[in-house]
């Protein structure tokens, strides 16, 4: 029985005890985002790269999180064009070296469909002689932008991208082109999927092997179901990629509590693409929509899908399911939201704390490849927006995550997390943390205030202050939720106490 008191007294008190660690940050960076995503990598001297995904800009980061360094690439070769980077690729066996791709928007002719290939060090320098300049302005008029161009770097040097393409007469269609090293082109388009309209969306595809595994999203009464196809990584005789003509399996839709879609996304602009643990075995994150078995309502989640090669469902596990709009509303944002590290799984995503209008968070949760669930960490701002857009795994067995950060006034920026392999990032001194191993809503509160906790820890007690520093209310057990609706309105402060004697703190504002 929760033992929830009010006690009025004056109190002092310290926060002492929080969670830091130095060997990781939080940064709230000065670049401009209104791209769906962006990208980041660790460099082989032990700094970070990060792209915002609004420009064709490249801040080089310290492990201490501060900028050391930056450059801006621009494509001179069409006129008056919006550039950005859209791409950024690893080299394997040349750690010191990446490919970004920058993509650009010419409004003189209304097309988007030119790009560069350039080749940069960790010192964000390039040779101007190595850029390899694309032109797909005979094939296509436009990158869809709802769903950006997906790259992959070929064994051969070669860059192969998929991406949903309107031609030039005005229909849909998915396109596979393959850039040589030397700049040659190949370019083959299918409409198998069956639509002529933007109700189609092409997200992401990987490799497994000789083929690649295309996931490709349509719209159905308002849903984004999933199909998987298959397409050979080879060339064919004629130089163009080798596509099967059939699905490997009808569009992939399985029931939650048997009167519900789940496997769906509601936007369309995530990427659901598998991750491959063996030649056999591969992960699928996706948000889930559909209706539950304990309400009528629309409910929202994430789940995390572990399939064969035959997309034989082998095991799965469901991530904040609520009712829309009552509770947490969680979806996948990043582009590639999932990362595999051995028998660690990261995941990461974005949640509504209440309905959409309330603050957003981005989710960080890890796995092991049994979908066992280690810790879960939130991270955001009181009444902030926090959207996880770009992830990359780093050497020390954690990973680096990238996003957007919405702040009054419209303004868009910024965000950079390295996370720990124990779910956490430093702070400055004497300032609290905002990645939290637990979460709280809805905020502003009228009543019940929901609480949730990460599994690798326990909370010992929850405490309330007011604003004169005065405890109003504690509680040492009932940890799931917090009544309210005794206390005045106004702005509360949230203290939870941790078995292990670390502290946290948050607003809370009574309505």
């Amino acid at each position: 029985m929760k033992r929830l008191s009010f006690l009025f007294l004056m109190l002092a008190f310290s926060f002492s005890s929080i969670h830091a660690q130095e060997s990781a940050f939080e940064k709230l960076l000065p670049y401009h985002i209104d791209m769906p995503e962006s990208f980041c990598c660790e460099t082989a001297d032990g700094h970070y790269l990060v792209i915002p995904g609004s420009e064709c800009k490249i801040a080089k980061l310290s492990q201490d999180g501060k900028v050391v360094d930056e450059m801006v690439y621009v494509m001179d070769s069409v006129n008056d064009p919006w550039t950005w980077f859209g791409g950024l690729l690893d080299i394997p066996g040349d750690p010191s070296r990446h490919i970004v791709i920058a993509e650009c928007y010419d409004e003189t002719t209304d097309s988007h469909n030119k790009f560069h290939i350039v080749k940069i060090d960790d010192n964000l320098q390039y040779d101007p002689d190595e850029v390899i300049a694309v032109d797909l302005s005979e094939e296509v008029q436009h990158f869809w932008n709802n769903t950006p161009a997906r790259y992959v770097l070929e064994d051969d040097g070669s860059v192969s991208l998929a991406a949903t393409v309107i031609k030039w007469d005005g229909t849909y269609s998915v396109m596979y082109a393959r850039i040589s090293p030397e700049g040659g082109k190949t370019v083959v388009f299918d409409n198998q999927f069956g639509f002529d309209s933007s109700d189609f969306q092409m997200c992401d595809f990987a490799w497994n092997n000789d083929h690649y595994n295309m996931v490709a999203g349509f719209n159905y009464n308002h849903r984004i179901f999933v199909g998987f196809y298959e397409v050979s990584r080879g060339f064919e005789s004629d130089s163009v990629f080798g596509f099967t003509g059939n699905t490997v399996t009808p569009p992939l839709v399985y029931d939650n509590y048997g009167d519900s879609i789940c496997l769906a996304t509601w936007r369309g602009r995530t990427a659901i693409v598998p991750v491959w643990l063996d030649d056999n075995t591969f992960l699928l994150p996706t948000s889930i929509a559909g209706m539950s078995h304990y309400s009528t309502q629309l409910s929202f989640g994430v789940g995390l899908w572990k399939m064969d090669a035959e997309f034989n469902l082998l095991d799965r596990v469901f991530i904040d399911v609520y009712d829309h709009n009552t509770l947490n509303n969680e979806e996948l944002y990043a582009w590639n939201p999932l990362l595999v590290n051995g028998d660690d799984v990261y995941l990461c995503y974005m949640a509504w704390e209440g309905t959409h209008s309330s603050p957003m968070r981005t989710v960080i949760c890890k796995f092991d490849t049994n979908l066992n669930l280690k810790w879960k960490r939130w991270f955001g701002r009181p009444n902030g927006k926090d959207i996880v857009t770009g992830t990359t795994l780093t050497s020390d067995g954690g990973c680096l995550v990238s996003g957007e950060v919405y702040k009054q006034g419209g303004s868009e920026y910024l965000y950079v997390l390295k996370i720990t392999p124990d779910g956490y990032c430093a702070v400055k001194e004497n300032e609290e943390p905002l990645l939290r191993p637990y979460c709280f809503f809805p905020n502003p509160v009228k009543g019940q205030l929901h609480m949730e906790f990460s599994p690798d820890v326990t909370p010992r007690q929850i405490e309330l202050y007011d604003l004169q520093g005065r405890l109003v209310g504690i509680q040492n057990d009932g940890f799931e939720s917090v009544e309210t609706g005794q206390l005045p309105s106004g702005t509360y402060t949230l203290r939870i106490v941790m078995e292990d004697g670390e502290s946290y703190s948050d607003k809370v504002v009574k309505q």
